[in-house]
């Protein structure tokens, strides 16, 4: 009798525990996923310094010790993909482009190559781990800083660095867009990873020890901003500017961003170190019940309590599971899709036919300057504003994400034509140029957007129509704002 009144605690025991368990096993992944990140990044801060030498042989430096230090990093990273077996499409592509520009013979566009596809492997591991959806940072996660954000400025940077390598006089316009494109990529990616960095800190500053990180954000906060104050003055100059202070800036934005990777990697560790604790202290409570049931199954009344005790408990744990799965597809502050969710839903509605449809970018006009006179608040009540605008402006077949910060996109699913995307637009700009009433107070805001129509039938021709729709959104900004501007290749 015992034995069967026993056997029902025992059981919702066991299953809890497995369920405290789940929740270990993907917290140990995002640790490993942090791992691959550091890994990365040394591997990434190697291979930069080879480009470097190889590109400006000017500045000293011996390239082939920094090729031997670079195939160090590159054979411990690989090490840490076959573990994870099988690599993902984004290593494989890093490994083609490290043999090529291996080579003694190699073209300068080849290293471009290779920081593209290491960026799409810094997104791979954020993504395929969910570190990006982190809900103890209340949707704020310095694993998107990590992942997206600090790989492509600090990839950018360095890109600029070896074009004024070659630059002598006076840098001809071809070259002046060149670095403006980096700068405006770089800038984009700092603004956000900043943003992210500085909440994290301010949330998690009683919880963790963040000196280090705080250091290393205020300098990169200066020195970021200089670099960009002395490209822009560098690529305005009628006549040849002090490339040599430039180039200088340059470097010490660099290396602030890259110290600051170096603060925010072991944060993140002792982050999901205390998580798993937490985790070992849940699984212990869990356990010690069904010991106890035991004993207690002599008392059918004590016995029926925890039954009804447990199975509550059980629901929540349902209950809480489903809503993390939500989650990883949602953002957590507007509702709509994430930036993950979005690019599958893409991925899988590009086929056949010969109109594949639209894609266009948003961005929120002088949204840092609404942010510091209103707080981040009335800031988030302001993203909340353009989500639900551009869902109300569009059809229940198309696709509307956040993308990180104050980027939103939207897929306009076909068919439709240009005309049809410019109603479309029209009617989300106008709408978000009425004064908005937003915690007591009148916010007068715009949105400027950069359309493009997909070409083809591939995610390859979707991120070419992503690229112009962004092109297309710096021209908007450029010119007036609160306006949309379609790619000039359509």
């Amino acid at each position: 009798m015992v034995a069967v009144l026993a056997l029902p605690i025992l059981g919702i025991t066991a299953y809890l525990t497995y369920e405290v368990q789940q929740l270990i096993d993907r917290t140990q992944s995002e640790r490993a996923a942090v791992a691959q990140l550091d890994a990365l990044d040394t591997y990434f801060t190697s291979a930069l310094d080879y480009a470097r030498t190889r590109a400006c042989p000017q500045l000293g430096g011996n390239p082939a010790a920094s090729l031997v230090r670079a195939d160090a990093s590159f054979a411990a990273v690989d090490a840490l993909q076959i573990a994870n077996a099988p690599a993902t499409a984004e290593w494989r592509d890093v490994r083609t482009a490290w043999a090529a520009v291996r080579r003694p013979s190699y073209a300068p566009a080849e290293f471009d190559a290779l920081f593209d596809s290491l960026e799409s492997t810094f997104q791979s591991v954020g993504d395929d781990s969910a570190l990006t959806f982190d809900s103890d940072f209340a949707g704020i996660s310095l694993a998107d800083a990590l992942s997206y954000r600090l790989p492509s400025a600090i990839s950018n940077l360095r890109a600029a660095r070896r074009r004024l390598c070659s630059s002598r006089g006076v840098p001809p316009l071809a070259e002046r867009l060149e670095l403006k494109k980096h700068q405006v990529l770089a800038d984009k990616s700092i603004g956000d990873a900043l943003q992210d960095t500085g909440d994290a800190i301010r949330i998690e500053r009683k919880r963790l020890d963040l000196a280090a990180m705080e250091r290393a954000y205020r300098d990169s906060q200066r020195d970021t901003a200089r670099a960009s104050t002395e490209l822009e003055a560098y690529m305005i100059a009628p006549v040849p500017a002090n490339q040599s202070q430039t180039e200088r800036a340059l470097d010490d934005a660099v290396a602030a961003l890259h110290a600051l990777v170096r603060t925010e990697i072991p944060a993140m560790d002792a982050k999901l170190t205390r998580r798993l604790d937490e985790y070992g202290r849940q699984r212990l409570i869990r356990i010690v019940p069904g010991i106890v049931g035991l004993v207690a199954a002599l008392l059918v009344a004590m016995l029926m309590i925890r039954l009804v005790f447990e199975r509550a408990a059980l629901e929540i744990a349902n209950r809480t599971a489903s809503e993390q799965e939500r989650m990883a597809l949602h953002d957590v502050l507007t509702g709509i899709m994430n930036r993950r969710a979005f690019f599958s839903t893409l991925e899988r509605a590009i086929t056949g036919g010969t109109n594949h449809g639209a894609l266009c970018v948003f961005d929120i006009d002088h949204f840092k300057q609404i942010n510091d006179t209103y707080g981040h608040m009335t800031g988030d009540d302001m993203l909340v504003r353009l989500a639900q605008t551009i869902e109300a402006s569009v059809r229940s077949t198309d696709a509307v994400a956040r993308l990180g910060g104050d980027e939103f996109a939207a897929f306009l699913h076909p068919p439709i034509d240009r005309r049809g995307v410019e109603r479309v637009l029209e009617k989300i700009t106008k709408d978000m140029k009425a004064p908005a009433e937003i915690r007591g107070q009148t916010i007068h805001s715009s949105v400027s957007v950069g359309a493009a129509l997909i070409r083809g039938e591939s995610m390859r021709e979707v991120q070419e129509a992503l690229a112009r729709a962004d092109a297309a959104l710096y021209k908007a900004k450029a010119g007036a704002r609160g306006s949309f501007f379609f790619s000039q290749e359509e």
